[in-house]
């Protein structure tokens, strides 16, 4: 059965630019954090001892990547998740009464699934975010209809679930980090070790040379990323990927996709997401920048105090997730007063063209960073210093800043969104401007 015209995606006049705009800002500030993971060794990503160069240039790109973006491009990323899933029901409820929403809810959110599935497995990026969205999609629908005090409950249940998982995860690393002591006492002082003693300091080191790589390991990271075959690569990452599914790794992450989304589909209930008032932005703005980056400068404090060790990250754990919403949030607010004031209009409607196809956008930063760091493309991996990783992201987003414009003055939508808009609806949505929409597809 097809979908009823009325039925049909969302129109290209009721767009909301704002949150178009912050969802470019949150893709392309996304990029530099994963650039970041691949282009330098494992633990660089946070500890600046462990890699990625000693200049002031390469401090001053830590400091700015660990304040502005780190964690919270992401956060701002599944908020508008979140707030985006309840603009699309409401929406798809007020045009047709008669479809189910579930029916084309949960088509988009297997679709999600399995584009990020492509992504992880066919692309062989480290870092999809896709996978995590439809599951979210999936499990929260079911709350679309509460009130914002409901999902106040609801956000507050999941952050309290966050922190219990924290809990457990900093537990543990502070148990397994006794057991080697006591371990490590036990050969100083002559003592022959059991299995399990010697386990105890495998399990340890092998933990600690993720923050702190040895040699061995850099030489190991290196070769794989750069000398490894495509097989290779895809070999190692699906075993990565099976090892995450099965821990609680994976757990606490799709809580805090979970969590996140739910603040997104709250603030979008309580009208802090489209249109609001100039003295509700700067109270987001202050309040969202206040506490993020005063948490934020605590981390660095801990951390730079601390000389990086590894300790001083899970110390600061339990404030993670505060930080990165908090400067997610003060994110969001600065694009929607750049909306209200009427400023920088050509950033804004860069940013939103970005935004309007996040989805094309986001797997052709795939693409192009496996062809960047990874050996069957340029090799770059560990050949570059922090500061460095700026060649690769600002041609990224000079490429897609231009595409995205160029493409959006002769279509209604990118690429992928059609495709995935086509194979939810089971028609071939308008795609050029002014095109009147094609027949119908068979309904999936």
């Amino acid at each position: 059965m097809s979908v009823p015209p009325t039925a049909l995606p969302t129109s290209l006049n009721e767009r909301i630019d704002a949150l178009d705009s912050a969802r470019g800002l949150a893709l392309l500030g996304i990029l530099i954090m994963n650039s970041t993971g691949m282009a330098l060794v494992g633990g660089a990503y946070l500890n600046i001892t462990a890699g990625g160069g000693d200049s002031t240039a390469d401090l001053l790109s830590w400091l700015m990547m660990g304040t502005f973006f780190e964690g919270s491009m992401r956060a701002l990323f599944s908020i508008l998740f979140g707030a985006g899933m309840l603009l699309f029901i409401d929406r798809l409820e007020a045009k047709n009464t008669t479809l189910n929403p579930l029916d084309i809810h949960a088509r988009r959110m297997l679709l999600l699934i399995g584009f990020g599935l492509i992504n992880m497995l066919v692309i062989v990026y480290p870092y999809d975010i896709l996978l995590f969205y439809g599951i979210c999609g999936l499990l929260l629908f079911a709350f679309r209809n509460l009130s914002p005090r409901g999902l106040a409950v609801l956000f507050a249940a999941l952050f309290a679930v966050q922190l219990l998982n924290t809990h457990t995860w900093v537990s543990s690393t502070e148990e397994q980090y006794a057991k080697y002591q006591s371990a490590k006492a036990e050969l100083a002082s002559g003592t022959t070790l059991d299995d399990e003693q010697q386990s105890d300091i495998k399990s340890w080191e092998k933990r600690h040379v993720r923050w702190q790589p040895d040699e061995a390991k850099r030489t190991e990271e290196r070769e794989l990323y750069t000398e490894g075959t495509a097989l290779e690569l895809w070999q190692k990452l699906a075993k990565d990927y099976l090892g995450f599914f099965a821990s609680r790794s994976f757990w606490r992450f799709l809580t805090d996709c979970l969590m996140a989304v739910a603040l997104g589909m709250l603030m979008y209930r309580a009208g802090l997401m489209v249109a609001p008032s100039r003295g509700t932005s700067w109270s987001l703005l202050l309040a969202g920048y206040g506490v993020g980056l005063g948490v934020g400068a605590y981390r660095t404090w801990s951390l730079w105090s601390g000389g990086f060790n590894y300790f001083s990250v899970v110390e600061f754990t339990y404030l993670y997730d505060i930080r990165r919403l908090a400067i997610g949030i003060g994110h969001l607010a600065l694009v929607q007063l750049l909306f209200s004031y009427n400023i920088l209009g050509a950033l804004r409607r860069v940013l939103g063209a970005i935004g309007r196809m996040a989805f094309t956008n986001y797997l052709m930063q795939s693409v192009f960073q496996v062809l960047v760091w990874y050996g069957f493309g340029l090799g770059l991996h560990q050949q570059v210093d922090r500061a460095e990783i700026w060649l690769v992201i600002l041609p990224i987003w000079a490429f897609q800043a231009i595409f995205s414009v160029w493409w959006l003055r002769r279509y209604s939508m990118g690429p992928l969104e059609w495709l995935w808009r086509a194979l939810t609806y089971g028609t071939r949505p308008s795609l050029r401007l002014g095109q009147k929409t094609g027949g119908a597809l068979e309904s999936a």
